[in-house]
């Protein structure tokens, strides 16, 4: 190849390789958001799982109370 070939591939070389630059920089980006919003999700998936575990104990006690209710009932129907 010669200078002059060199010369003019230049100018395209040298956007080429800009523009990379650019695409990796905006990838990095990305991936730190990504990065983000799995801590993000991860946390909110506990909470989840936490006040799933809440709302199963009130329902549990719930159908205890209920029981209790039904059994009082019971008794001041035989008296």
């Amino acid at each position: 190849m010669s200078l002059e070939e060199f010369l003019k591939i230049l100018p395209a070389l040298l956007a080429g390789a800009a523009s990379w630059g650019g695409v990796r920089q905006a990838l990095n980006g990305t991936k730190e958001k990504l990065d983000t919003l799995g801590k993000v999700l991860d946390r909110v998936s506990e909470r989840v799982d936490v006040h799933a575990e809440k709302i199963a104990k009130l329902e549990v006690e719930k159908n205890h109370l209920k029981d209790a209710i039904r059994s009082v009932e019971k008794r001041s129907e035989n008296r």
